[in-house]
C-alpha cells in the first residue's frame, strides 16, 4: 500500500511538471501536443494541458485497483492493503462490494478469575480491561445474592432472605411479591388433652407453647367440678360428705352458705318414754334401758317408771 501512495505522488508531481513545461503562449492544435504515457492531452487553444490517465476498475472488484506504468502505459492492477486500524482489532480483508477495509475485533483472553469478565481493549496498548461480574437481580426478591462464586465457576449464587424473628414468639416470613419479612405470631395448636387450654406462646422459654388445666372450679362451693378428657367440658357432682370419726355423727350434707360438709348426733330417743336411748360411739346404733327412778322419799315406796315418770306412793307406816 505504501508503494502504491509513493505512485500517486511521483504521477501528481510530473503531472504539474509537464503541465507547466508544455504551457506556452503559442496556440496548439490535438495534434501538435506531444503524447505521454499514462496522459491523455487535450489542446485548450494556447496550451496543452495533460490528465493522468484513470485505469478502468474490475467489475463487481472494488479491491483490486489498477495504476497506470509510466514505462509502458499499461495498467497494472493491485490488490488494496488493509493496514491495521489499532491494536485492538484485526482486518478481515478488503469489501469487494464497497472498497473499503473491514475490520473485527480481537477477544480478550479469559481472566484467570472466573467472576472477572472483559469489559473493553485500550485500543493504543492492546491490553484488555477487566471488572468484577455483577449478579442481576433474582427472579424472585426473596432471593438475595450472594455474589460471584469462583469455586461454581464464576456462577453467581442466590439464597433466601432471612426473616427469623427476635422475638421467639414471632413467625417471621418473606413476602414474595415485594420481598420484604412480614411477621406473625405462633399460633398454638391445641393440646392432644382437649381439658389442656393454651395460654399462648411464652418467649421467656424458648418460644415453646404453654398450656394449663381447665378450671372447673364451681361457684357452688357443694358442687365438684371436672373436666371431661373426652370433651373439654366441665361436669359437676355434689360434694360426697365423707363418714365422721365418730359413727354416731351422721352426715346431713354439706352446707352451701358454708361450703363445709355438716353433721349431728344420731337420735336415739325411745318411743317408749320409760326407757332412756343411747348411741354407741363403738358402733354407731342406739342402745336402750329402762329409766332408773330415783329411791323413795321416807314413807314412801317406788311404783317405777309410768309414762316417762316415776311414781312414788306412800305406804302409810309413818
Amino acid at each position: 500500500m505504501k508503494y502504491y501512495n509513493l505512485l500517486l505522488f511521483l504521477l501528481f508531481l510530473i503531472f504539474n511538471l509537464v503541465t507547466i513545461g508544455l504551457g506556452g503562449t503559442n496556440a496548439c492544435t490535438p495534434s501538435s501536443c506531444p503524447e505521454y504515457k499514462c496522459f491523455n492531452s487535450t489542446c485548450n487553444g494556447s496550451q496543452c494541458s495533460y490528465k493522468s490517465y484513470q485505469c478502468p476498475a474490475i467489475s463487481n472488484d472494488l479491491c483490486t485497483r489498477g495504476l497506470c506504468n509510466t514505462t509502458t502505459g499499461l495498467c497494472n492492477y493491485l490488490p488494496v492493503e488493509c493496514p491495521p486500524a489499532n491494536k485492538c482489532s484485526t482486518s478481515i480483508g478488503c469489501n469487494k462490494a464497497t472498497g473499503f477495509c473491514q475490520y473485527r475485533s480481537l477477544p480478550c483472553p479469559p481472566s484467570s478469575d472466573p467472576c472477572s469478565q472483559a469489559v473493553g481493549c485500550d485500543e493504543t496498548s492492546g491490553n484488555c480491561t477487566y471488572q468484577k461480574i455483577t449478579c442481576p437481580n433474582h427472579s424472585n426478591p426473596c432471593m438475595k445474592s450472594m455474589g460471584c462464586i469462583a469455586s461454581l465457576g464464576g456462577r453467581c449464587q442466590y439464597q433466601s432472605i432471612n426473616c427469623t424473628s427476635s422475638d421467639l414468639c414471632s413467625v417471621g416470613k418473606c413476602n414474595n411479591q415485594t420481598g420484604s419479612c412480614e411477621f406473625s405470631p405462633v399460633v398454638c395448636p391445641k393440646h392432644s388433652n382437649p381439658c389442656m387450654k393454651s395460654l399462648g406462646c411464652n418467649s421467656t422459654i424458648g418460644g415453646k407453647c404453654q398450656y394449663q388445666s381447665i378450671d372447673c372450679t364451681s361457684t357452688d362451693p357443694c358442687s365438684i367440678g371436672k373436666c371431661n378428657n373426652q370433651t373439654g367440658s366441665c361436669e359437676f357432682s355434689p360434694v360426697v360428705c365423707p363418714t365422721h370419726s365418730n359413727p354416731c355423727m351422721k352426715s346431713i350434707g354439706c352446707n352451701s352458705s358454708i361450703g363445709k360438709c355438716q353433721y349431728q348426733s344420731t337420735n336415739c330417743t325411745s318411743t317408749d318414754l320409760c326407757s332412756v336411748g343411747k348411741c354407741n360411739n363403738q358402733t354407731g346404733s342406739c342402745e336402750f334401758s329402762p329409766v332408773v327412778c330415783q329411791d323413795p322419799p321416807p314413807c314412801y315406796k317406788s311404783m317405777g317408771c309410768v309414762n316417762g315418770r316415776c311414781g312414788y306412793v306412800n305406804t302409810g307406816d309413818c
